[in-house]
């Protein structure tokens, strides 16, 4: 078990590692696309803008796994 982000709530370490991994994983396709689409820095933007909601998505269900754990 690891400390959750919020309130000090611990959630199963395999669930971060999943989350965490697939955030990652995106993380790549979107620059492995933007490579070969030798992309204009809109596109570049965007996909950092895009990449920026994942990481803040996969802290707010850290926070909320934690606190589902914690019931």
């Amino acid at each position: 078990m690891i400390v959750g982000l919020a309130e000090g709530k611990t959630i199963p370490e395999t669930v971060v590692e999943l989350m965490v991994e697939t955030v990652e994983k995106t993380n790549q396709i979107i620059r492995a696309r933007l490579l070969e689409s030798n992309a204009n820095m809109s596109m570049f933007n965007r996909c950092r803008w895009e990449l920026s909601r994942l990481w803040q998505w996969l802290i707010c269900q850290t926070n909320r796994l934690g606190k589902l754990h914690s019931l």
